[in-house]
């Protein structure tokens, strides 16, 4: 049974972990089969960071662009969160789409819900866009 889209959207919000399958939403240049995490959830859009564990791709990214590696953020392995691996955040990109687009992607089972970041988390993944140059300041204001 699929919730309505309008109970889905207000389950969205930050610090929550979400699994895009093969559907993404349009428009957005987010991957399928990825887990991203919402760090802000701003009037009606979601502002995402990719989760993954290849993090000599996120090294070269850093080291090629003289980055600050601050900007790397690591989560340890957790099985609640579906992170059964070390997990890690490059917070020199994030990805955005519409909160109405990721609720019927929940809703439609397409998207799920894989658990919430612990608080300490969250802040180093704050702390890494604020700390990354390449992060519009129109994205770091709603920080």
């Amino acid at each position: 049974m699929n919730l309505p889209i309008e109970l889905t959207a207000d389950s969205i919000d930050e610090r929550k972990i979400y699994f895009f399958h093969d559907v993404v939403p349009d428009g957005s240049d987010i991957y399928p089969r990825h887990r991203y995490i919402c760090f802000k959830k701003h009037c009606q859009v979601v502002c995402l960071v990719e989760c993954t564990t290849q993090e000599a791709t996120i090294d070269k990214y850093i080291m090629q662009r003289s980055l600050p590696t601050s900007t790397k953020v690591h989560l340890s392995p957790n099985e609640t969160l579906n992170l059964p691996k070390d997990t890690f955040i490059n917070c020199n990109t994030c990805y955005s789409c519409e909160v109405k687009d990721l609720a019927k992607l929940l809703s439609d089972g397409t998207v799920d819900f894989c658990g919430e970041i612990e608080g300490a988390d969250y802040a180093s993944i704050i702390s890494g866009l604020k700390f990354s140059p390449v992060i519009k300041p129109a994205i770091k204001a709603l920080l």
